[in-house]
C-alpha cells in the first residue's frame, strides 16, 4: 500500500515494503509489484534504496530466496507424509537418484528393414 505525504510541489509516495517484500516471496515482477502500488518502478527503485539501504535487485533476491525456502519446506512436508511423486522428485533433485531402464542398451539389437519398390511400367 502507498500513502502520499504532504509537501510542497509534487507529493512523495511512500511504500509499504512489507507488501513489497510478500510480493518477491510468491515471485511477482518489478512492474507487477510497482502496479499493485500505483507508482512507477522507478519510484520502486528509489524508495527501496532510501528505505531498505539497497538496490532492488538485491531486495528482491533476499525475500525472493525466503519464498523459496517456504515452497521447499511445504514441498517436503507432503513428501514426508506419503505424496510419492514428490518423494520421487525431491529424491532425484537431492539425492541423486534416477529411473533405470529395464533393457540393456549396450548391445546392439539388429533390426530387419523390407524395402518394397512398385514397378512404374
Amino acid at each position: 500500500m502507498t500513502t502520499k505525504t504532504k509537501k510542497a510541489g509534487r507529493q512523495k509516495i511512500e511504500i509499504d515494503f512489507k507488501i513489497v517484500a510478500a510480493m518477491c516471496q510468491v515471485w511477482s515482477t518489478e512492474q507487477e509489484i510497482a502496479d499493485s502500488l500505483k507508482c512507477s518502478v522507478d519510484t520502486l527503485y528509489r524508495r527501496c534504496k532510501e528505505q531498505n539501504g539497497c538496490n532492488f535487485a538485491e531486495y528482491y533476491k533476499s525475500n525472493n530466496s525466503s519464498g523459496k525456502i517456504s515452497l521447499r519446506r511445504a514441498q517436503y512436508k507432503h513428501a514426508v507424509k506419503g505424496n510419492a511423486s514428490l518423494l520421487i522428485w525431491l529424491g532425484k533433485q537431492y539425492l541423486g537418484q534416477r529411473d533405470q531402464a529395464d533393457d540393456d542398451i549396450s548391445k546392439p539389437t539388429p533390426i530387419s528393414i523390407t524395402i518394397q519398390v512398385e514397378d512404374a511400367s
